[in-house]
């Protein structure tokens, strides 16, 4: 808490506590909460102050299998009026494309959902009385292609609270709050193990030079399946004629024809070598489209037709 005097006080800038949150078990990633802040402007006399802390869930890893984050911001007025509070939360450092979604936890439950809304900023109707405090939810989530695009790679996301006293003069605190973002290098992770096939003919006007199959969901047709390959950042949608799904016992297969495959890539030449996935998406109850399984491959250049075989090349 900090009392301000009739005389204008100088912009003072306090570094406060950093609290540190590691992620536990492998591929997780880790969470880096640091936090700061000022004070600034003219006023008569008040007692302004605030305090901040912040949870977020270190387990979460941004993967295939684990597309959403969320965390708590709880600011407190330790002041001795009441204040305004804004907050908006911010993409800073990395490339992620992460969004955020910002709200007053006290309203709900903050837990990682399956969509985030692209609410950044907030603006409470009603001042945050002395000597009490409020709970955002913070909630983040990467996008299931961007997962793939971006293995390995880290951002930061900052939370920046302010409590305004007087809006005459402008007597305002600010914290801000960073986390780190870090999609797992095994992007895959968390989903179902996948077996491939080479060099099948399964019928007579088609060739299918792969065949992906793992065990799917129950009923997994029932919401649709699609598929799309990448490789590197590129996207290749699968047409209807490049993939055909079956599902008997609960084991989900999808064969991709060798022309799509080659695609993939275009024409590495002789000797060329590149490695590729086949997504595989399953549409889920919220319409969403979600991955259900990543099938690898390689192809390797030859002389006359580029071939396509299971797995990576080493």
């Amino acid at each position: 808490m900090k009392t301000l005097s009739a005389l204008a006080v100088r912009a003072k800038r306090v570094a406060v506590l950093g609290l540190v949150l590691m992620g536990i078990g492998a591929g997780a990633a880790t969470a880096y909460w640091t936090a700061s802040a000022e004070v600034h402007g003219s006023v008569s006399s008040a007692a302004v102050g605030m305090s901040q802390t912040a949870s977020f869930d270190p387990t979460t890893v941004y993967s295939a299998g684990r597309l959403t984050a969320a965390g708590t911001v709880t600011v407190t007025n330790d002041g001795t009026a009441p204040a305004r509070v804004t907050s908006a939360a911010r993409v800073e450092g990395g490339s992620l494309p992460i969004s955020i979604e910002l709200s007053v936890a006290d309203r709900h439950e903050c837990t990682p959902t399956g969509s985030v809304g692209a609410s950044r900023s907030l603006d409470l109707a009603d001042p945050l009385p002395a000597g009490e405090s409020v709970t955002l939810c913070v909630r983040t989530a990467l996008a299931p292609r961007a997962v793939f695009s971006h293995g390995g790679q880290s951002s930061r996301i900052a939370v920046t609270s302010t409590l305004t006293y007087a809006a005459g003069n402008s007597w305002t605190v600010s914290r801000s709050v960073k986390a780190g973002q870090k999609v797992d290098s095994n992007p895959e992770s968390g989903l179902p193990s996948v077996t491939c096939k080479e060099w099948e003919l399964f019928d007579s006007s088609t060739w299918y030079s792969l065949r992906f199959s793992y065990s799917g969901k129950s009923s997994p047709l029932s919401g649709g399946l699609r598929a799309y390959g990448m490789y590197g950042e590129a996207v290749k949608e699968l047409k209807a004629s490049d993939v055909t799904f079956t599902v008997n016992g609960g084991v989900v297969t999808a064969q991709v024809t060798d022309d799509a495959l080659r695609a993939l890539v275009g024409d590495l030449g002789s000797g060329g070598t590149a490695n590729a996935r086949v997504v595989i998406e399953q549409r889920s109850s919220d319409g969403a489209w979600v991955p259900a399984a990543v099938g690898k491959l390689h192809v390797q250049g030859r002389a006359f037709t580029d071939e396509a075989y299971c797995g990576w090349a080493k």
